[in-house]
């Protein structure tokens, strides 16, 4: 497996861990374990926790962007698209990233 399809396994299991437990809950044992991958292959990748989790978050943004230009650029009726601009984000939100999406709702503590 070369670096960038492990870069993906760790990425999309520990978004299905962060998702279940949350980020205080979840740990790099549990990431590794669902990974089958060691703790220290893990930290190969990411330096910590916080980076992967940081770069779930940049990697959904890159996703949020390119579904949401794809939309609204392929609409060409100027008041659909305003339509899709403004809500579009909220459904690319509820619908690819839920976790994303919890995060956003939940109180500040």
């Amino acid at each position: 497996m070369n670096k960038k399809d492990k870069k993906k396994l760790i990425r999309d299991s520990s978004y299905e861990i962060f998702k279940k437990y949350g980020y205080d809950k979840t740990t790099m044992n549990e990431i590794a374990e669902e990974t089958c991958l060691s703790k220290s292959a893990l930290y190969y990748y990411y330096e910590s926790k916080e980076d992967l989790f940081l770069d779930l978050i940049l990697h959904g943004k890159i996703l949020f962007q390119r579904e949401l230009r794809t939309k609204i650029y392929n609409e060409t009726d100027p008041i659909q698209r305003f339509k899709l601009f403004i809500t579009e984000p909220f459904n690319i939100l509820i619908d690819k990233a839920p976790m994303i999406w919890k995060i956003l709702n939940e109180p500040i503590s």
